[in-house]
C-alpha cells in the first residue's frame, strides 16, 4: 500500500512539474505572428509595434507573417491549423463577422482558437455630412421616417463592421435607408466627403480628421459605454434608444486551441507589460484605441461574446459574405 501511495505521488508531482517544465522551455523557436491584412493598416502595426519588446521578454526572435486575402479566412485558417506551438495571429472584428454569416470555413474559431490578448478597443462614430439639416441621433431617425428609401449610408463593404452598425441602427430604429458598400474605405470617404452618400460609421482613428475639416458632423458612438477619446459623444444605445446597441472595433492575438497554456501565459504575460507601460498611450492615441487589461479567459470570453453578437446581427439583417 505505502509503494502504491508514493508511486501516486511521483506521478500526481510529474504532472504538475510537466507544465513548469515546459514554461521553462518555451519557446524553443521564433514565434510567429500572422496578421490578415497587408501592411501597413493598425492590424499590421500593432505586431511591429509589440515585436521587439516582446522578443526580448520571451527570449527568442519574433516574425510578423502577413497573409491577405479572402476575406481573413487565410490567415485564420493558418493560426487555427498551426500544431508548432510558436504561431499566434492577430484577430479582429471583421474575423468573427466572417464566420457570423454563415460562410462555410475551413476552422471553426469557436473550437480551433482561442483568446490571448485584447490589445485595443475602440469606436466606430455615426457620422453625417453637414449638408444635411441633422445635428443628433433622433434628428437622423426622424429625417429616415419621413424620407423613406431616400437616405443613403456607405460603408467600406458589404459584411464590414460599418455594414454590422448600420444594420443594428436600421432594425432597432425601424427606419429605412440604402446600404451602399464599397471597395475599401478610401472611396467610400471620397463620397462621403463631397455628401454624395451622407452618413457613414467612422472609425476614429481615419475619421478624426475628417470631423475636424468640418465637412462631416460626428453624432454618438457605436461602443456601450461613452468612447474615452471622445467622451462629449453620448453612445448609440443613449441617443438612439436601442438599449442594445453595441458595436465595438477591436484587435487581439490569438492562439491556436492546440497551444498549451503554459506557452499562452507566457506570451499574455510578456504582452501585459508592454501594453502596461505609460508610454504605450502614444500608439492607442496615434490608432484611436483603449486598452482595457484582461485575462486569457476574459479575453477569449470577450471573443465569443462578439461573435455571438455578429451572428445574432447577421441573421436578423440577413447578411451574407459576398
Amino acid at each position: 500500500m505505502l509503494v502504491k501511495r508514493i508511486v501516486a505521488a511521483l506521478v500526481l508531482g510529474a504532472a504538475a512539474a510537466a507544465p513548469a517544465a515546459f514554461a521553462q522551455a518555451w519557446p524553443t523557436q521564433p514565434l510567429r505572428i500572422i496578421v490578415g491584412f497587408p501592411p501597413g493598416g493598425v492590424a499590421d502595426a500593432i505586431p511591429r509595434y509589440l515585436q521587439k519588446e516582446l522578443g526580448d521578454l520571451i527570449g527568442q526572435s519574433v516574425v510578423v507573417e502577413n497573409k491577405p486575402g479572402g476575406a481573413g479566412i487565410i490567415a485564420m485558417s493558418a493560426i487555427a491549423q498551426a500544431t508548432d506551438n510558436h504561431t499566434i495571429g492577430i484577430m479582429t472584428l471583421q474575423n468573427q463577422i466572417v464566420p457570423a454569416t454563415g460562410a462555410s470555413l475551413p476552422y471553426d474559431p469557436r473550437r480551433d482558437m482561442q483568446g490571448l490578448v485584447l490589445f485595443g478597443q475602440t469606436a466606430s462614430i455615426l457620422t453625417v455630412h453637414t449638408s444635411l439639416p441633422i445635428k443628433n441621433v433622433p434628428e437622423l431617425i426622424a429625417y429616415a421616417k419621413q424620407n423613406p428609401g431616400k437616405l443613403a449610408f456607405a460603408t467600406s463593404g458589404n459584411a464590414t463592421g460599418q455594414h454590422f452598425a448600420t444594420e443594428s441602427l436600421k432594425l432597432g430604429a425601424g427606419i429605412d435607408i440604402v446600404h451602399v458598400p464599397y471597395k475599401g474605405v478610401a472611396p467610400a470617404y471620397v463620397d462621403v466627403l463631397a455628401g454624395r452618400v451622407p452618413v457613414m460609421f467612422m472609425t476614429y482613428g481615419s475619421g478624426k480628421q475628417h470631423w475636424e475639416s468640418g465637412k462631416v458632423r460626428p453624432l454618438a458612438v457605436s461602443t456601450p459605454t461613452r468612447f474615452a477619446l471622445m467622451p462629449e459623444l453620448p453612445t448609440m444605445a443613449e441617443a438612439s434608444g436601442i438599449a442594445d446597441f453595441s458595436l465595438i472595433e477591436w484587435f487581439a492575438l490569438v492562439a491556436p486551441a492546440s497551444m498549451p497554456r503554459a506557452a499562452m501565459e507566457r506570451v499574455h504575460k510578456a504582452v501585459v507589460t508592454i501594453l502596461s507601460k505609460p508610454e504605450h498611450a502614444q500608439f492607442n492615441t496615434k490608432y484611436g484605441l483603449v486598452y482595457e487589461p484582461m485575462t486569457i479567459d476574459q479575453t477569449n470570453a470577450f471573443l465569443q461574446n462578439q461573435l455571438e453578437r455578429m451572428t445574432t446581427i447577421a441573421r436578423r439583417a440577413n447578411i451574407k459574405l459576398d
